[in-house]
């Protein structure tokens, strides 16, 4: 601030705290120079571009243009500390890893036609934020569900998951990679290993999605509720089927009866 009746031109410069090559010099000053009106302010911004994990030291100085070299009052200095460091990220799920030491997300054996999926979980441990960059997944029964790039402030986790998709029951291995933009010292691998199977029978459209579980939800006492799904038969021949009942109050519609190859038969199935 200019506290005087008459403007001023203040200078500003930046300059090394030491000679010593275990601190570096990477501060900058803007504007140099600027004039300041009676009893008015100014600003200027000193930046910081570190180009090394290291400490930094500079000294900033500023100094009234033509002023009194023997007073303190038209000038000043202070020191400027900085040290530079590099975004980082850390895989905390998976937490399995392969043979090979890598980090293993191991997918459950799922049904072809079905999905199953996986989650990666990713954690900016630094003190700057950090960027995450996934490379596309080029597998035609796998799918990335989340984005291709995201900024973690630090202290920040990501998670995305991965789907699998199986169209055969042979089983894959696929290798995963991200990297961590601006730190070319970090480059994520992540295996993935799903395996499909097929069944000659399986019960599709059950309720919520399920496999193997028939849910009926909340029900009034006293009072029956159904549920309908349908059996698919995937084989190359007729298959007879007959539903066992070891608890009572359930009824199967048909509970007996076939289903010709390559078609389907919807069962209802009640409650009381």
């Amino acid at each position: 601030m200019n506290p005087n009746k008459i403007p001023c031109t203040v200078n500003f410069s930046v300059n090394p705290r030491t000679q010593s090559k275990g601190e570096g010099f990477a501060f900058e000053v803007s504007p140099e120079s600027v004039k300041i009106p009676p009893h008015e302010n100014a600003y200027v911004k000193v930046s910081f571009k570190p180009d090394n994990m290291m400490p930094y030291g500079g000294i900033f100085e500023a100094e009234v243009e033509n002023g009194d070299p023997e007073s303190n009052s038209g000038k000043f200095s202070f020191e400027l500390r900085g040290e530079g460091t590099l975004p980082t990220l850390l895989l905390t799920k998976p937490t399995e890893l392969s043979e090979e030491g890598l980090p293993l997300l191991k997918l459950k054996k799922t049904r072809i036609g079905k999905r199953a999926k996986g989650t990666i979980t990713i954690h900016n441990e630094g003190v700057v934020p950090a960027t995450v960059k996934f490379k596309a997944i080029n597998h035609e029964n796998l799918e990335f569900k989340g984005e291709s790039s995201a900024t973690l402030d630090p202290k920040e986790y990501y998670s995305s998951d991965i789907e699998f998709i199986p169209t055969t029951t042979e089983p894959i291995s696929y290798l995963m990679e991200f990297e961590t933009l601006h730190n070319p010292y970090e480059c994520h691998k992540v295996i993935i290993q799903a395996e499909g199977y097929q069944e000659s029978v399986s019960l599709e459209n059950l309720p919520e999605d399920q496999e193997d579980i028939i849910k009926f939800g909340d029900a009034i006492v006293n009072k029956s509720k159904s549920v309908n799904f349908d059996i698919l038969n995937t084989s190359e021949k007729p298959i007879r089927f007959e539903w066992s009942v070891a608890e009572p109050g359930f009824t199967f519609i048909p509970s007996v009866g076939y289903i010709k190859p390559n078609t389907s038969k919807n069962i209802k199935v009640k409650y009381l």
